[in-house]
């Protein structure tokens, strides 16, 4: 039981240091400028332009925010493939364009695709 309520608390601070590192590229407008720009170029998203980001921000957010979370929450092996699969797959799907019908990641998540489409054109959200 107490295992299950730390890995509960470490990932509500997974959460917490994903959405500040995430949203400070937008209110900082040197990193948004010179860094998650870069991410930006994709006016019309697609799938595989999902991990189209700088190399900094690839290597901060995605290759090291990932082994700190891994590290933090003290995942098992099998957890933590589990949890970056379903990561990656969920990336996908918001930059790919296509509202499936029963997709189930629309009806637990706000920021889906027609989120990201919007949030991606040149007038969309900053």
């Amino acid at each position: 039981m107490f295992i299950i309520k730390e890995q509960k608390a470490s990932f509500e601070q997974i959460k917490e240091i994903t959405i500040l590192s995430h949203s400070s590229q937008y209110g900082i407008d040197f990193l948004y400028r010179h860094i998650h720009s870069q991410h930006h170029r994709l006016v019309v998203p697609y799938a595989i332009g999902a991990l189209y980001n700088h190399p900094l921000e690839g290597l901060l957010l995605d290759t090291l925010g990932g082994a700190l979370s891994f590290l933090v929450s003290r995942m098992t092996a099998r957890t933590a493939v589990t949890f970056f699969c379903f990561a990656v797959i969920k990336t996908v799907d918001d930059h790919s364009g296509l509202w499936l019908p029963d997709n189930i990641f629309h009806l637990f998540f706000q920021n889906n695709t027609a989120y990201h489409d919007v949030h991606h054109q040149l007038q969309g959200l900053k």
